[in-house]
């Protein structure tokens, strides 16, 4: 079985350093299942505030045509101080991911489009990118329905299961 990836200085983490609970999610923003992972995880960050922290990871799948430019656009966000503001506007508009769209997006949100634009043609952040995929696919990672719970990794039907019994622990707990 493959390797926990450990969590570095590199990685964006949302929550609280002490959480009760990491998890780590390798994502693609063009994906509804991401998506569907994104949006299960915000309602028990947003009910469990203290007890679950977040990671996130790049994980562009090659059927999704925008994937890996949404997610260079993340790091491109991301090195204006806003990764996690684009984060949430792309998966909430995951049908508007052209590179101009992209671009809009960064306006939106009051970070420099200009920067965002240069460092799509640029592919300046497609090698970090990439490198953060490939991590994935070595930790064992083989779809974009996937979510590391305390360094065990869920796919597909499995997540939603996990995230379900979750959120019955930490009712309880």
């Amino acid at each position: 079985m493959p390797d926990f990836p450990p969590i570095t200085d590199r990685d964006r983490i949302r929550g609280p350093e002490d959480a009760e609970i990491t998890l780590l999610q390798y994502g693609d923003f063009e994906c509804p299942q991401s998506r569907q992972v994104h949006v299960m995880v915000r309602g028990l960050m947003k009910a469990y505030p203290e007890k679950v922290k977040l990671v996130f990871r790049h994980f562009p799948v090659r059927i999704h045509p925008n994937a890996l430019a949404a997610a260079e656009t993340v790091e491109a966000a991301g090195a204006q101080g806003a990764f996690w503001a684009m984060h949430d506007r792309l998966f909430a508009n995951q049908l508007n991911l052209s590179d101009n769209e992209l671009v809009m997006h960064a306006d939106a949100i009051g970070i420099d489009a200009r920067e965002v634009r240069k460092a799509l043609s640029e592919e300046v952040f497609r090698t970090n990118v990439l490198v953060e995929k490939r991590g994935g696919v070595k930790a064992g990672v083989r779809s974009s329905l996937n979510l590391f719970v305390d360094g065990d990794l869920f796919e597909d039907d499995a997540v939603i299961e996990v995230i379900g019994e979750l959120d019955e622990r930490l009712t309880v707990g």
